[in-house]
């Protein structure tokens, strides 16, 4: 579960020479990451697979929405397939994005006793600041590292 919560975190998440040029970097950074950006993400752990398929909104006031799905596939147990819907908050500091959860809801078709479990069981901690490391933000791409593992979102407005 710790894999999954990385993946879900780190979508609503993402050191340079002289105190300058990461505060010009910061503020360039704040105003290219609002918009809604797809984050792909699919992870193996002791034979089960993980596929999310996720888009994060970043608001220019400081709060996020992320929304999409994810499947989780293993020989010993039927696929399951779960919806997922969160809100957050985000700040930029240092060249790095620091997230918190603050809601995450989800609902499944095919295991819907499952989404319960998570969502009674707080699958995702929430009000807790985890920060990702910014390794490339563009107009279009945007790659950060959590946990030493880098993730690529791309910008869809």
């Amino acid at each position: 579960m710790n894999k999954l919560n990385v993946m879900l975190l780190a979508a609503l998440s993402v050191s340079c020479a002289t105190q300058n040029t990461k505060m010009d970097s910061d503020e360039q950074y704040r105003s290219l990451i609002v918009g809604t950006w797809s984050c792909p993400m699919s992870s193996v752990e002791d034979g089960v697979k993980m596929d999310m398929d996720m888009k994060v909104t970043y608001q220019s006031d400081g709060t996020s929405q992320a929304s999409g799905t994810f499947q989780v596939n293993s020989a010993m147990e039927s696929n399951a397939e779960f919806q997922f819907t969160g809100t957050g908050s985000w700040r930029i500091e240092q060249q790095s994005v620091f997230d918190v959860t603050t809601s995450m809801h989800f609902t499944s078709n095919t295991h819907p006793e499952m989404a319960e479990q998570l969502n009674s069981a707080n699958a995702i901690p929430l009000n807790e600041e985890e920060k990702s490391e910014i390794v490339e933000l563009n107009k279009r791409h945007f790659r950060f590292r959590s946990e030493d593992e880098a993730y690529d979102c791309v910008r869809l407005q």
